[in-house]
């Protein structure tokens, strides 16, 4: 199974996947502008979206468009909160930073290591680690029929 996440900004996607195959886990991940980001041969996608504000700035508004040209690009993917992603990783949904859900990852899938011994994570910046966590979280919705499991 492939599963990808997608960190949508107002002028770039952050993207990572997830690939299990023969009881092997391969990550990957990149950034790049909204519209030349298509992979194929996905099973699941999932696009972290807005939580819902008042009053929106300008880059959040170019953000939103950047959520609707992803979701023309993969008419099936999943939307996925930020609140769903933090209840994923550590079981809370609020007070939790991305520096909690980074560790949550790390424990995961591995340690990034450095660049003569690279981990799984290597190379992983702010945004991918985004996308990381949201192809994670919508690889348990998938593997728990849409329902977030407990963590502990």
């Amino acid at each position: 199974m492939i599963y990808i996440g997608i960190d949508p900004g107002p002028d770039y996607v952050a993207w990572a996947y997830i690939q299990e195959a023969e009881g092997k886990i391969w990550l990957a991940h990149g950034k790049e502008k909204p519209e030349n980001h298509y992979v194929s041969g996905f099973d699941h996608v999932g696009i972290e979206v807005l939580p819902e504000y008042g009053f929106m700035r300008s880059p959040l508004i170019r953000t939103g468009y950047t959520i609707g040209k992803m979701m023309m690009v993969y008419p099936t993917i999943k939307e996925i909160t930020r609140i769903a992603v933090r209840k994923c990783l550590t079981g809370r949904g609020s007070h939790i930073t991305d520096a909690d859900i980074r560790c949550a990852l790390i424990e995961i899938y591995g340690d990034p290591g450095k660049k003569k011994n690279p981990g799984p994570t290597y190379g992983f910046k702010r945004d991918t680690w985004q996308a990381l966590a949201v192809a994670h979280t919508l690889k348990m919705l998938v593997e728990n029929n849409d329902k977030i499991p407990k963590i502990g």
